[in-house]
């Protein structure tokens, strides 16, 4: 077998291994707020998507995606995270076309790796969430902006063009990780060759056009947004956990390890070569990281309005781990079986921590017991911050409508209350309404936990709990 056959084995290897590493966390039940709102959001038409989706924060695409993927397939958790793993298998697909074509087959095969195994990837990979897709729409768009800029192919123009609209038809901040592509594709040009500039500014009007349509309705959407629950004050310490975040292992050596070797191997490289000029092709892509960053943090400061997480900076994490293979390249040999066996530490690491987190123990049994035993025109009541499980039950237990005390008495059937931790006073409540209360036992999933009683209206007053 030639050199260059075994090398596109290796290749096809590591793509089996990433592509099963994904398919192994799809087939559970465990979903937590966001995932259930998504998921639920989806058992409308397609009008009804659309409306929800206009009525939400974010752009429509990945609600569209997934509403196919159940009308196709059926409406399964699974199918749904089938859904978020597709562009994660189409990313690596354009690193061995690709990424190995520029780059070389040992950065590919770095490459695949970190795609299948760096820290939150395979978390955002299987979740029921736009985030592998804005991550494949962005790396997409990135290396095809060096396939323009190397090439200058009409065909690359239009697949830029189209896959930085796709970026931003799916997040806000994916298409902010383009915009910086866009800015670093002009100064290539300005730098290099001038007279491409206009067809920079060409490429940039057919993207704004295209993109137009989701502009209005975003433009919408900032009109509601003052702030969300979920969002963390725009802190030191919120921005240092986003420089660490995509090393953040569970287990702090190994975080320490690769951060380190992040920080090393372009230090080797310049000191190798005596010019920064060789850290250009590999320092494009965590700079769009840390632009997104630096842009989501201006904003919300901007807008004082928590609008940013550390989620949003997913979409670029593509791109930022394409630039950590590309400083591997010329490491040297001895150092290549190293990065290997750091790469595939912290591979083993992610992929065990979400695989625990993907089959956590729970989800069924509540699924079970709530079939067996609620009726249709039974009801519930739950008292908790954010809605989080009341979102959950909307997903797993459609039928099921939620009341409050005031409203207590329409229920016709049985009165489940769903206790969560801290609002335990709540159920005293019970007393005052004229109701006894029976314990049914704890119950989790996913994130959650509550304790489930049933509720029986006292027979005289001697019956009510003192």
């Amino acid at each position: 077998m030639s050199a260059k056959k075994k090398e596109t084995s290796l290749l096809i290897l590591l793509f089996l291994i990433g592509s099963a590493l994904y398919l192994s966390l799809i087939f559970n039940n465990n979903l937590w707020l966001d995932e259930a709102f998504s998921a639920a959001l989806v058992r409308q038409d397609y009008a009804g998507v659309l409306k929800a989706s206009a009525n939400d924060t974010l752009p429509p695409l990945y609600n569209l995606l997934n509403k196919t993927m159940t009308v196709l397939f059926g409406f399964h958790p699974y199918i749904m995270k089938l859904n978020s793993v597709v562009p994660m298998i189409l990313t690596m697909l354009l690193a061995i076309c690709f990424v190995r074509r520029y780059f070389g087959t040992l950065v590919c095969a770095i490459y695949l790796i970190c795609l299948s195994g760096m820290p939150c990837l395979l978390y955002y990979g299987v979740e029921i969430r736009m985030y592998s897709w804005g991550l494949f729409f962005v790396t997409a768009g990135g290396i095809f902006a060096y396939d323009v800029y190397m090439s200058n192919r009409k065909l690359s123009w239009c697949l830029f063009i189209l896959f930085s609209v796709g970026a931003g038809y799916t997040h806000h901040f994916a298409f902010v990780s383009i915009g910086f592509v866009y800015l670093f594709l002009l100064t290539a040009f300005v730098l290099s060759d001038r007279k491409r500039v206009l067809h920079w500014i060409y490429g940039l009007i057919a993207t704004m056009i295209l993109y137009f349509p989701c502009l209005l309705t975003t433009l919408k959407q900032m009109q509601k947004v003052s702030g969300y629950f979920s969002m963390p004050d725009i802190t030191p310490s919120f921005l240092f956990k986003c420089l660490r975040y995509p090393f953040v292992t569970e287990f702090t050596p190994l975080s320490v390890l690769l951060l380190a070797v992040f920080l090393i191997l372009p230090a080797a490289l310049v000191f190798k070569s005596r010019s920064v000029k060789c850290l250009l092709p590999g320092i494009l892509g965590p700079a769009v990281y840390l632009g997104t960053l630096a842009f989501g943090a201006a904003a919300s400061l901007f807008l004082a309005s928590n609008i940013f997480s550390d989620r949003y900076l997913v979409p670029s994490l593509g791109l930022f781990w394409l630039g950590f293979a590309v400083f591997c390249k010329d490491i040297g040999q001895k150092a290549i079986p190293l990065v290997f066996l750091l790469l595939t530490l912290v591979t083993v690491k992610s992929y065990t921590a979400q695989f625990s987190l993907e089959y956590k123990s729970g989800a069924e049994d509540m699924i079970d017991y709530f079939h067996a035993n609620v009726a249709e025109d039974d009801g519930y009541l739950i008292y908790e911050d954010n809605y989080q499980i009341e979102i959950c039950f909307r997903y797993y237990f459609p039928e099921l409508k939620k009341y409050d005390w005031d409203s207590v008495a329409e229920i016709k059937g049985n009165i489940w209350y769903l206790e969560v931790p801290g609002y335990e006073k709540e159920r005293f409540k019970a007393q005052s309404y004229g109701y006894d209360v029976e314990s049914k036992g704890d119950f989790s999933f996913d994130r959650y936990t509550f304790h489930l009683y049933r509720l029986k209206k006292a027979d005289s007053a001697s019956d009510i709990i003192e």
